[in-house]
């Protein structure tokens, strides 16, 4: 990627992001839109992963699928980091 490119690609950042200053002050924008609904994934997932280690989710598969699937309460829509064709 040549550095014009790269120029672009921070400009279209900036723009989506305005009120971005650096990842630890990512602004309201980017975590609103980037960063809410991954963490919740993230912390449904340990929940759910740890009752697995502990042989308290007999029913993982199951539930998983539904994590895939159920909207979030972050954006009240499905997650969006594993395609339809994955799941």
């Amino acid at each position: 990627m040549d550095l014009a490119t790269t120029d672009q690609f921070i400009e279209s950042f900036k723009k989506a992001f305005p009120d971005f200053k650096s990842f630890e002050d990512p602004g309201v924008t980017l975590t609103r839109e980037e960063l809410d609904y991954k963490r919740e994934l993230a912390t449904t997932f340990q929940v759910l992963g740890n009752k697995l280690l502990l042989g308290e989710a007999p029913d993982f598969d199951e539930q998983f699928q539904d994590l895939l699937k159920k909207s979030l309460d972050s954006t009240n829509k499905p997650q969006n980091l594993v395609g339809w064709r994955e799941q």
